[in-house]
């Protein structure tokens, strides 16, 4: 029952429960074993490494599971096989992401969030759209201090999206409100000597800010609210942010 409805992002209590189970049974190294021999084998399927992954996650060797994942990026691309590209869906680019959080890899993991704006499925006010702003709004708030894909204070990120979307608006919402009047070269270059944490903050309230007015019934929306007046209450800045929203 646990291997049929295996989830990579299942709650710590959970996993440890299956692996503990594993355990008694004897099966733990066997499935352990297999799962490493198919991913030496090149394995490219995002199943079997992500259950490795969770073996990783529930021994704690973080390092091992963020290579793993890194290393089914580099197969995707052939950069190992030579093969030809593989395309990430919507929803691989979402439990990716959510499995570089649990680690604490917030650089990897902002870089299989934002792609999903780019893609076909997150049609405005549509669900998927929905719990996409809501994990990246997440992942810039719990990076905290760690430099990210999209807060990093460099400006790579703005590059990319202008080579990727090169036409006015961003999925009709998020980075049209984030560039919309701003010199990002400008705002950088003043910027660029504060603490990464400034730039995941600052980039987490302007999701906020779209996500509100997209989603005003959002489940969502108290525990984003809780999250704001947190971050402006660390940075002292509490009056300036509430009165914003």
């Amino acid at each position: 029952v646990y291997s049929s409805a295996f989830d990579p992002n299942w709650p710590r209590a959970v996993a440890i429960d299956y692996y503990d189970l594993l355990r008694r049974f004897g099966r733990y190294r066997i499935v352990r074993r297999g799962l490493q021999e198919r991913v030496r084998s090149g394995a490219t399927d995002l199943d079997t490494v992500s259950r490795l992954f969770s073996v990783f996650s529930y021994e704690g060797s973080y390092q091992s599971a963020s290579e793993l994942l890194r290393g089914l990026e580099a197969r995707r691309q052939g950069a190992q096989t030579g093969a030809a590209r593989q395309v990430w869906t919507p929803r691989e680019l979402e439990t990716i992401a959510s499995m570089f959080t649990s680690i604490g890899d917030y650089e990897q993991a902002s870089r299989y969030l934002y792609p999903l704006y780019l893609t076909g499925g997150l049609q405005p006010a549509s669900q998927q759209r929905e719990q996409a702003l809501y994990r990246l709004f997440k992942v810039m708030l719990d990076a905290a201090g760690t430099p990210t894909r999209v807060g990093s204070g460099d400006l790579s990120f703005y590059k990319d999206v202008a080579q990727v979307d090169p036409h006015p608006g961003f999925m009709n919402g998020v980075l049209s409100l984030i560039l919309a009047g701003i010199d990002p070269a400008a705002e950088f270059r003043d910027k660029e000597k504060a603490a990464a944490g400034y730039f995941n903050r600052a980039f987490a309230y302007r999701i906020f800010t779209a996500f509100k007015e997209e989603y005003a019934r959002s489940d969502y929306l108290p525990e984003m609210y809780l999250g704001v007046v947190n971050v402006f209450s660390s940075l002292s800045s509490t009056n300036a942010g509430l009165g914003a929203t």
